[in-house]
Parts: C-alpha cells; structure tokens; sequence
C-alpha cells in the first residue's frame, strides 16, 4: 500500500493500477507519460529509484523495486461487448418431469449436506452434524426454497418452482425417501458409530473418525 500511495502521490497511478502481492501494476502509457513531464531526464530506474525513497519514507524500510515488464496481453476490438449473465441465470434449474426430477437435483445439491444412518437422518448445520428432525426439516425446506428451480407452463414460460412453500416441503419429502443411507461394518466399529450418533448432535470431527471406521458414504 506504501508503493501505491507513492506512486499515486507522484501523480504515476491516476485511476487504473492492480495491487500484487510484491508489487503493484500500472499502465505502460501512465508510467511514459509521467516520464515524459519531467523537467529533467530521466527514465525507469530514476523512477524506481524515488518510488523506494519515498516507501523507506513512510515505512522506515529500505526496499528494492525491480520492473517486471508484461510483453503478453489481450487486444479487445473497439466495438466489443461484454456479455455477462447474473448468477440467478447461471444457477437456473428447468425442472420438466414434476417432483420427481426436482428431489433428484436436491438430492444432488445436499448430497454433502445430508446423511442418512442407521435409520437416522442427519444434517451438517454450522459445520455440526444433528439429527434433531425439525431442525432438519426446517434447514432443508429453506435450501429447497433458495434452490433457484423453474418449471414451464403451457405457453413455455418459465415460473419460479422451489420458492413455493407447498412445493419446498413437497422436495424435502421426496429427497428424505430416496435418501440412501450409509454402508455399516457392523460389529464394534458399528456399536461405537451408532453410540456417539444417539447424543442427536455430532462434530465434524468425530463424524469423520466414524466414518473411517464404520461409515462408507453413497456417492
């Protein structure tokens, strides 16, 4: 930041510049310019050569500026555009085959999010695993309704489809009956994983150590 405010205090850096992790980059014409309005000569080594005397100035550190030149580069037209499309576009989901195609896609977008054991279906909230089934429900009816899913009328126009509560809850439903549940060892690993699952919250961590020992996830 001392290097850009020294540059921008000599008048180099008007608006465009990139800070970098060692450095700073500012246009080529923005540097020639500068050069060029100087009542004396000079050239890139006299302007790095301030640059650090004003940095060891500010800072009371004495640093060496080096100038690494960018001979790679993208010419745009004059005439381009920008096309952008808005991450709401980009997520949209059409949804065609009804209830049941949408509780297959939110079973893959909560597919890291939800686990089902011995019988027990488990939600990862806050990076903390719980099976306390109102709080689970109440967690995935709010992703359903964030889930950005469409679905098309007669005339194909597209209507919002998950940010309905009746359809929200109706997914939730679907999903928690196609959710598969875990592999299980059985014997003691098995004891041990169900054990530390009845307490209704478990860490991240010790979710992880049951795993290894009793738990293959679906995939």
């Amino acid at each position: 930041m001392a290097l850009m405010q020294a540059a921008r205090d000599m008048g180099i850096v008007k608006i465009d510049a990139v800070l970098m992790f060692d450095g700073i980059m500012i246009l080529h014409e923005d540097v020639h310019a500068w050069i060029s309005k100087q009542n004396v000569p000079v050239d890139l080594s006299d302007l790095l050569q301030r640059l650090e005397m004003a940095i060891q100035r500010h800072t009371g550190f004495e640093v060496r500026l080096t100038h690494k030149p960018m001979d790679q580069g993208l010419e745009l037209p004059a005439d381009w555009e920008q096309q952008t499309t808005s991450p709401e576009e980009a997520s949209k989901i059409i949804i065609k085959d009804g209830e049941r195609e949408a509780s297959n896609v939110f079973l893959q977008m909560v597919s890291d999010e939800v686990k089902r054991c011995e019988g027990v279906v488990y939600a990862r909230i806050s990076c903390i695993w719980t099976c306390e089934k109102d709080r689970v429900k109440d967690y995935l009816v709010v992703k359903a309704l964030d889930a950005n899913m469409y679905t098309l009328d007669s005339r194909g126009k597209e209507l919002l489809y998950s940010a309905r509560l009746s359809c929200a809850e109706a997914i939730v439903r679907a999903t928690m009956s196609h959710l598969a549940s875990w592999k299980s060892c059985g014997g003691p690993a098995r004891e041990s994983c169900a054990s530390r699952m009845d307490t209704g919250t478990l860490s991240s961590t010790a979710l992880w150590r049951a795993s290894t020992t009793c738990t293959v996830p679906y995939r």
